[in-house]
């Protein structure tokens, strides 16, 4: 398993809030491990369990982690898995989950039971689809990218020469 915290900054260069990016399973050594198995454990968030072991001012000083949740995973009893103060912990969801009324519904649950709720990789176009899911979210982040008249693709804040 690979489990990383990233720290965040703010327009300052200060570390705002941390961001685990994780990975079960090692696919490029254990390439079989694509076919079998790869749900065990399915609705356990990792990054939670490290959490819980050894405290989230030990890891973060206080500051917010986002924790990446997924389609199965966000049905998981997170509270159970992890008693760190709900406040300080971001579940971050993309665009893997799909804005239908089962996912809504158990957002508002987690944002009721007072966690922070992210979202990442929506595209400007997905808005309007999403838009109950981004009424509950706290955080968004997206690459802004914009087009030229020529096709060709431009990272904002370029001038495209």
């Amino acid at each position: 398993m690979l489990l990383t915290l990233v720290p965040l900054f703010d327009e300052n260069m200060a570390v705002c809030a941390y961001s685990f990016f994780t990975q079960r399973e090692n696919y490029l050594l254990n390439p079989l491990l694509l076919g079998t198995a790869q749900f065990d454990g399915a609705s356990q968030i990792t990054g939670l369990e490290l959490i819980q072991k050894m405290g989230i001012d030990t890891l973060s000083q206080g500051k917010e982690i986002f924790v990446p949740i997924g389609k199965i995973s966000i049905f998981g009893d997170i509270p159970e898995q992890c008693d760190a103060p709900h406040e300080k912990i971001v579940l971050l969801i993309d665009n893997t989950i799909p804005p239908i009324e089962m996912y809504v519904n158990r957002l508002k649950e987690l944002k009721q039971q007072g966690y922070k709720l992210a979202i990442r990789k929506l595209a400007v176009s997905d808005f309007e689809n999403y838009r109950e899911v981004l009424k509950l979210m706290e955080f968004l982040s997206n690459r802004i990218q914009r087009r030229s008249l020529t096709g060709q693709t431009l990272q904002a804040g370029t001038n495209g020469s």
